[in-house]
């Protein structure tokens, strides 16, 4: 009895100082630095600005967030996370400050040109941001309108928004720094997604001894306080607080991410035959998008590829769009293709269920009509999502059947057609190939690459 006694009395010491470390590791403290709100004032700027969200966003932490000055930061906080809100100027004492709570152990959140200045204001450059943060800074993004925060999927510090997901960016001069880091977590660019030859970072995380580290090299008014951007902000401080977090991933039976090459099969209707045997040297099957109205010319071509293994799908009847088209037109013209196209196949026609509008041109009523006609998959146009990763369609208005609802397939990089009217040759071509495969890979997300007969 004795000894069950003293056993009890060990596990319950034991559980009871676990729990105070992870009560301790669980504070979350806002540092409000007077040298950088000096600086900001010498500016005719608030430093409120960007403490403010943080202030707000932290309201729901409770009794576990704290608001901290130079003398308790110097002093030495308890272990948790400490935040450092666009702390651009920071005095010799609370950069050692910084670097002692992250040495025992502590985990830091930072945003914007941290320590870059002195107490004076005096610009000393990213050197302690760059060992701090344990990232390497590779110069600033132009000043731009077209600028984006782009996430990866199912990282650490993102995973609530999707892959690739359009999150406006503020890009003012000198202020959104390129970033290089083992562990990226976003990327900035363009609308389009057009290929960026510098380091194009902008969020990295990192763990380091007994510290996780987490860093925006933007200001935090740089993108709007939204409900994504809330979501990356509850995700980071989940992980450097260590709550264990489960959550549904972008693709099954551990896939990271997905490309598809794809066809739109229109004029030399005959030369998708060598589009095939590319793909299949590499080991892959392509799909096949059919104006039928051209198929019915190249029967043998047709019979060819699905003999090969590949996916046929349709590309309409003829090359014009449905976009506007009164909804009687457009049936009429889909109702034509399938047929077009049993008259060239017979019942195998019943395994082409996907389809692309000519010129990317549709509307809800082409969509409802897919639907209707057992269409399964839509390969759209670039604007169709702000994520890049496939999405179910419902134009019903009711509450999604997966096995019914129609899957559509955003395309996410540029076609050969842009390249030549770009003027591409191929090595540029092969360049933005690589490159977007390379992200679509990093980022978890879904490409889709469109060429043409």
């Amino acid at each position: 009895m004795f000894k069950f006694f003293c056993v009890l009395v060990c596990f319950l010491f034991a559980a009871s100082a676990a729990l105070a470390k992870t009560s301790a590791e669980s504070k979350l403290f806002l540092y409000i630095s007077p040298t950088t709100h000096d600086y900001f004032l010498s500016q005719n700027e608030t430093y409120e600005l960007s403490v403010k969200r943080w202030r707000t966003h932290l309201r729901k932490f409770g009794k576990q967030a704290h608001t901290i000055g130079r003398e308790q930061l110097v002093g030495g906080v308890l272990l948790g996370t400490l935040i450092l809100p666009n702390s651009v100027a920071l005095a010799a004492d609370e950069r050692e400050a910084i670097k002692l709570f992250v040495s025992r152990g502590g985990n830091l959140l930072g945003s914007g040109l941290v320590g870059s200045r002195d107490s004076s204001g005096n610009y000393v450059g990213l050197d302690f941001l760059q060992s701090i943060f344990h990232v390497e800074a590779n110069g600033f993004f132009q000043e731009t309108s077209d600028s984006f925060f782009m996430p990866y999927g199912d990282g650490p510090v993102t995973w609530p928004v999707p892959a690739g997901r359009r999150m406006p960016l503020l890009s003012a001069k000198d202020s959104v720094l390129r970033l290089k880091s083992d562990n990226l977590a976003s990327v900035v660019m363009d609308w389009s997604r057009t290929m960026d030859l510098q380091p194009n970072g902008v969020m990295a995380f990192n763990e380091i001894g007994l510290s996780r580290l987490v860093y925006f090299s933007f200001p935090d008014t740089a993108w709007p306080y939204n409900r994504d951007v809330q979501l990356v902000m509850d995700a980071s401080l989940a992980w450097l607080r260590r709550e264990p977090i489960a959550y549904k991933a972008a693709w099954p039976d551990g896939y990271v991410a997905s490309h598809l090459i794809e066809m739109d099969t229109e004029d030399k209707f005959a030369t998708a035959v060598r589009l095939a045997e590319l793909l299949e040297g590499e080991g892959f099957r392509g799909t096949f998008y059919c104006l039928t109205s051209e198929a019915v010319r190249e029967p043998k071509t047709v019979h060819n590829l699905l003999a090969r293994g590949h996916e046929i799908a349709y590309h309409a009847d003829v090359h014009f769009g449905f976009n506007g088209d009164p909804g009687g037109e457009q049936e009429l013209r889909i109702a034509f293709m399938i047929q077009q196209m049993q008259s060239i196949i017979g019942e195998r026609s019943k395994e082409a269920t996907g389809f692309r509008a000519p010129t990317e041109s549709y509307d809800a009523t082409t969509e409802s009509l897919l639907h209707k006609y057992g269409i399964k998959h839509h390969a759209a146009d670039l604007s169709s999502s702000a994520d890049r990763l496939p999405f179910f369609s419902d134009p019903g208005g009711g509450r999604l059947n997966f096995s019914q609802s129609l899957v559509v397939l955003p395309r996410t990089q540029r076609d050969d057609i842009e390249f030549q009217k770009l003027q591409f040759n191929a090595d540029a071509i092969l360049a933005n190939l690589l490159y977007d495969l390379n992200h679509t890979v990093n980022s978890g997300a879904f490409g889709l690459l469109s060429v043409h007969s």
